[in-house]
């Protein structure tokens, strides 16, 4: 024991407990930004794919009410092909929609809600449509008039929904910076106790 109250190990002690702290507060460091940065990521490319969706479906919808109105006042093959395609793009985004994950339960009332209303405005143009076709003008103006209201309460319900999905986001974030405040604190003792040391 003698041997370790020289100068010579005390210098060693002490340098092997500053390598020590130093390697704990790198660890720390970088497995606190790696965790941030991970969670950062999921919830980033979440609010990306949830925008984008409902971007889309308000989009599909609004190009397939176009695309009815023209079919309604002109007749061409063009319109009908569009207002299909509109429809199959508002389908599919439906869909989407509904495999979000981390929807509540408001959030899939507003789905099941969404796809009744978006299923109602293509049923009712498609009557009109047809209507017309069998030589009715008049169904073509009643059912503009029909789709005005599910339409204004579709844009509604998707801009409800991705506000949610925001504010989980920015709840997200402040979670996120919490714990990296908790992180630095951690990190802060490691680095005082090692100078202590």
């Amino acid at each position: 024991m003698k041997g370790l109250d020289t100068i010579r190990w005390r210098i060693i002690l002490g340098l092997s407990g500053l390598m020590a702290g130093l390697l704990i507060a790198a660890i720390v460091g970088v497995t606190a930004l790696a965790t941030l940065r991970r969670s950062l990521s999921a919830e980033i490319e979440h609010l990306r794919a949830s925008s984008e969706v409902a971007n889309g479906l308000v989009t599909a919808v609004f190009e397939e009410i176009r695309a009815a109105h023209e079919y309604l006042d002109a007749g061409t093959t063009q319109a009908a092909d569009q207002f299909q395609s509109a429809a199959d793009a508002a389908f599919r985004y439906q869909k989407q929609l509904d495999e979000l994950p981390e929807l509540t339960e408001a959030d899939r009332i507003a789905v099941n809600r969404i796809k009744q209303l978006q299923a109602a405005i293509h049923v009712d143009y498609s009557l009109a449509h047809a209507s017309v076709d069998l030589g009715r003008p008049r169904a073509g103006a009643g059912a503009r008039a029909q789709v005005r209201g599910p339409g204004t309460e579709l844009t509604r319900l998707v801009r409800e929904l991705s506000t949610r999905q925001a504010d989980r986001a920015s709840a997200t974030g402040q979670r996120l910076a919490r714990l990296s405040g908790e992180r630095e604190i951690l990190l802060w003792l490691v680095l005082g106790t090692t100078l202590v040391v």
